[in-house]
């Protein structure tokens, strides 16, 4: 059998796995007052989160109301216009998103040349 120790800490490395992340270029974004300074995504792309399942195809939602949440939708935004592909990674949780929770959180993303 395998001892307490050894069984927290393979629970801990499991836990403590990211969620997988997408790359491709920014398709979609959608924003305005009824979602408040929620922004929500669209990458090339399936998501391979169980709960992002959102109907009109958005993956990632974030708080774009937030000092990190500007530098986000700004980048966002240039990569977009500029047509180059982003990696974005989410936490495996679909909190952000009070219009049904169908998007993952957004993590962290990349821009690529």
């Amino acid at each position: 059998m395998l001892s307490e120790s050894i069984k927290l800490i393979l629970i801990l490395l499991v836990v403590s796995i990211p969620a997988a992340a997408m790359t491709g270029k920014v398709v979609k974004m959608e924003f305005g007052p009824n979602y408040g300074t929620i922004l929500h995504v669209d990458i090339e792309g399936s998501s391979t989160t169980q709960c992002a399942n959102n109907s009109y195809g958005f993956d990632f939602s974030f708080d774009a109301g937030t000092e990190s949440g500007k530098i986000v939708f700004s980048a966002l935004l240039a990569a977009q216009s500029r047509n180059v592909a982003v990696t974005v990674s989410g936490t495996g949780f679909c909190t952000i998103n009070s219009w049904g929770g169908n998007t993952e959180d957004l993590k962290f993303f990349q821009t690529h040349n």
